[in-house]
């Protein structure tokens, strides 16, 4: 049997930091957490689930009370790296709601019933990942970089610094959406608004259009422009007016 347990934690602000034998899956139910785990942080929206392999010291806690649901298993073929899933579909909560209402029943049959739950959560988690379904928090950060295209002077780094994750994790993870990096990403939106700006808006010289795209320097912008489009904005500007 490979189930070994789940339970519904009271309301709580942390918990102390602990490790465990097998598998750790824990399911944030309300209020944005950090998770601890192996030295390094992990943000955990509420409907997200942080996998946590075994022998990894990890710890959880917030700035307001939360509960969660934490699941052990002893086995998971799943890479050993503390791994943010989301649960947009709510299938885990529902497969974890299940389990809660027969964990006090060890009964042969009902114990062999909860480690076939478990298993479909297992399923559930590497489905997600193998369909490469974005996390809640790059969904997040997309949205913070909708908002500042037009900003010159956004840090990206402190940016990426505020969404509560390892700066190489946060990005590793952007790019396993993406395929490609956080400051490529913006790029390529401030120069899909260019385009936009430079077929649309003819009244708008080449240099309002580069502060609107967050440019400060309207000669970098044509240099950038040119280097992805493979026209200056002028020469889009005719091609496309």
């Amino acid at each position: 049997m490979n189930f070994m347990g789940v339970k519904f934690s009271a309301t709580i602000l942390s918990c102390s930091m602990h490790e465990h034998r097998g598998w750790d899956l824990i399911y944030q139910l309300d209020n944005p957490t950090t998770a601890t785990v192996g030295g390094k942080t992990y943000r955990v929206e509420p409907g997200e689930m942080i996998v946590v392999p075994p022998g990894f010291l990890h710890r959880t806690c917030a700035e307001a009370p939360f509960r969660d649901i934490s699941m052990q298993v002893e086995m998971f073929d799943f890479p050993t790296v503390p791994t943010v899933v989301g649960d947009a579909g709510g299938h885990i909560r529902t497969l974890l709601d299940l389990m809660l209402s027969l964990r006090d029943d060890r009964s042969a049959g009902n114990m062999l019933l909860l480690d076939r739950l478990s298993e479909a959560v297992l399923l559930a988690v590497k489905n997600i990942r193998a369909a490469g379904r974005e996390p809640q928090a790059v969904a997040r950060f997309k949205r913070i970089l909708l908002e500042n295209l037009d900003n010159a002077y956004f840090d990206l780094g402190a940016a990426i610094e505020g969404m509560g994750y390892h700066p190489d994790y946060f990005r590793r993870a952007f790019r396993s959406c993406t395929a490609q990096s956080p400051l490529s990403y913006l790029n390529e939106l401030r120069i899909g608004r260019a385009k936009d700006l430079l077929r649309l808006e003819p009244s708008l010289s080449i240099g309002q259009i580069a502060v609107q795209c967050g440019f400060r320097d309207p000669l970098y912008f044509s240099t950038a422009f040119r280097r992805a489009v493979g026209l200056s904005p002028m020469e889009y500007r005719k091609l496309h007016g």
